[in-house]
């Protein structure tokens, strides 16, 4: 089976991640063949391409050329390819005589499968990662538009999307199927709770609450910090909190900055940019806090639940209610108050994750069934043509 795979970039993040992971399953255990197209490149560094390119074939030849310039944008790469198709012989062509069907990892590519397939009829299957506010962000009406036109079947990673899908989009139940993800990895632990603590400055004794993410008001940043603000300010002192992501040249990684610096929390807030092995961070911290307004599925969540952390998070805000069967960690939608509250509970318990033993999560068996089901699913898509 020749398939493409077209992602929203190539990026060391959530969504790249997992199609990298999916891909070299499917190479290494099935039939599939992999070609991958990417909307956009990131720079160096910060990358998977050569990675992904150990088990796919890239199928944007002259772009490849242009690799060199690390700090390519989106708009630039959008525009060679356009004029690339638009204006010259359309350099596709070719691999799409041979692909049978073509997974597209995120909502956000519609104009561009619109262009390269030209009319051509071939099985689309697109894997659904985003909640109403992401969906609109990163897309034009138009682009939303070829997108349901073009897919055949979608994949939702929670039950929040499947209904999002369907109310929003007026997809039909039959033609989504919900596959929660799984840790895609087995990930360790690097360095231990109090290396890290030391490494970061931070009390082996004090309690660490940590954020975890690209910083920007989907992810809740100004929430993270006006609940800091408000435990430090008025219950306890003994605390840390800790955001890990976002890039040190990001706007918002500067507005957080300034209101750490103006509001005098230097001592209780922390800030790292993007690390490789989020796992160290959530082993040396003693909470997380999700404070998304929207999350499909935050891998984070599941990560941490793994490792015995408790997960505090705002109901309605997306899939990581879906995760557990309690939601006794779960507030009221932005309401700060209670979840300064919630913190506080656990501030004053006994501490137990402190004593997590845990250095690795390993999750081969849920992987090896959740990529089965993918193989299914896109298999059930490629029988529709």
């Amino acid at each position: 089976m020749n398939i493409l795979f077209v992602s929203n970039n190539d990026s060391k993040t959530g969504a790249p991640l997992y199609l990298f992971s999916l891909i070299k399953w499917l190479v290494n255990n099935t039939d599939v063949r992999a070609y991958i197209s990417f909307a956009s490149l990131v720079r160096q560094g910060q990358s998977l391409h050569d990675e992904f390119l150990k088990y796919a074939k890239s199928i944007d030849p002259l772009i490849e050329q242009e690799l060199q310039n690390s700090s390519l944008s989106i708009r630039i790469i959008r525009k060679l390819k356009t004029i690339v198709t638009g204006k010259l012989t359309n350099p596709y062509i070719e691999f799409l005589q041979d692909i049978d069907l073509i997974y597209v990892n995120t909502f956000t590519n519609g104009e561009f499968l619109d262009m390269i397939l030209q009319g051509r009829n071939i099985p689309i299957l697109t894997h659904v990662h985003e909640l109403t506010h992401n969906i609109g962000r990163c897309n034009s009406r138009r682009s939303i538009q070829l997108l349901l036109k073009h897919t055949n079947e979608y994949i939702a990673v929670s039950n929040a999307v499947s209904l999002n899908l369907r109310n929003s989009y007026s997809i039909d139940s039959e033609q989504v199927r919900v596959l929660n993800p799984v840790i895609p990895r087995v990930l360790r632990v690097r360095k231990s709770r109090s290396q890290l603590r030391s490494m970061l400055g931070i009390g082996q004794g004090d309690f660490v609450v940590l954020g975890l993410g690209y910083q920007h008001w989907i992810k809740g940043t100004d929430i993270f910090f006006q609940i800091a603000l408000n435990y430090v300010r008025y219950l306890k002192q003994d605390i840390v909190f800790l955001w890990v992501g976002g890039n040190v040249d990001d706007e918002y990684y500067k507005m957080t900055k300034t209101d750490i610096e103006k509001a005098n929390m230097d001592s209780h807030f922390k800030v790292v940019p993007h690390v490789d092995n989020p796992l160290d961070f959530i082993n040396a911290s003693d909470v997380l806090l999700c404070t998304s307004r929207e999350d499909s599925y935050p891998l984070s969540a599941l990560e941490a639940k793994s490792l015995g952390k408790p997960v505090c998070f705002f109901k309605n805000s997306g899939g990581v209610e879906e995760m557990f069967d309690s939601l006794e960690n779960g507030v009221d939608y932005l309401d700060v108050r209670a979840m300064t509250s919630l913190i506080l509970k656990h501030h004053n318990a006994t501490g137990d994750s402190a004593s997590t033993v845990l250095t690795n999560i390993d999750t081969e068996n849920e992987s090896k069934s959740h990529y089965n089901n993918i193989y299914q699913a896109m298999s059930q898509t490629l029988k529709m043509q």
